[in-house]
């Protein structure tokens, strides 16, 4: 576990998220990816569903960054004067995504669980948080290879948002094509849209929940799913050549 730095522990960034029941907790990553830094995230903290549409008149608005817990219990959490903005405004009224994304093949109307954001001049927040580049990923790890997600899991309570982790072997890909990568550690609330690495040091996912075959392993959007986002229409996942790292 000696390659599991204090630059992966940094890489997670904490995500506030509009519900109808309030703002609660979640976690990103930034990263490069063809010549721009993004704030990536899973789409689900803006829709709070499993399954996404692309109905965007559906989707929360913005995100929020934190800047620290609650003053005391029952307290709003403090945020970053500058919201991550999701959408832009035709004359109409009408949302176009400002954030990069993908669409699976087959599925129309359905959006993968991934948002890019560009990051903004205005969140300064970002100058001490570690970019991954997603350019750079050379390979996918070994089966039993051990794996670690930093996060910021909302069952701390009143001291969220506190880094967490939780660490375990890793299981393997889902399946052929665009896969989820499987790691056999349990995510709790909080980790979607957090950072994976193995032991090497190497990023290998986003954790975006848990397995429903009653084995709960935490399951992965690979990088090849995540290096797919693209502007609107957002990029299309297409069996076949496609390479999940």
């Amino acid at each position: 576990m000696a390659a599991h730095t204090l630059v992966h522990e940094a890489a997670a960034v904490p995500i506030v998220t509009e519900q109808l029941s309030g703002l609660t907790g979640g976690s990103g990553f930034l990263a490069w990816l063809q010549g721009e830094t993004l704030l990536v995230t899973v789409a689900h903290h803006a829709t709070g569903l499993n399954s996404n549409t692309d109905v965007w008149a559906d989707w929360m608005p913005r995100l929020h960054v934190p800047m620290g817990p609650a003053p005391s219990p029952g307290q709003p959490i403090p945020v970053h004067p500058s919201p991550i903005e999701l959408f832009e405004l035709t004359a109409e009224g009408k949302r176009v995504p400002r954030f990069r994304y993908v669409r699976p093949a087959g599925t129309p109307g359905f959006v993968a669980d991934v948002i890019a954001v560009p990051v903004q001049d205005t969140w300064d927040w970002t100058a001490n948080v570690p970019v991954i580049d997603l350019d750079a990923i050379d390979g996918g790890p070994s089966t039993g290879q051990s794996a670690v997600v930093w996060g910021f899991p909302v069952g701390v309570g009143d001291q969220w948002p506190s880094r967490r982790s939780v660490s375990g072997p890793t299981v393997g890909l889902s399946g052929p094509g665009p896969a989820l990568l499987l790691i056999d550690m349990q995510v709790t609330v909080g980790f979607s849209g957090a950072p994976v690495f193995v032991d090497d040091g190497r990023f290998v996912g986003m954790a975006i929940g848990e397995s429903n075959d009653g084995k709960s392993h935490a399951q992965l959007l690979t990088p090849g799913i995540i290096r797919m986002a693209a502007p609107e229409p957002g990029g299309l996942l297409v069996p076949g050549t496609f390479q999940n790292f």
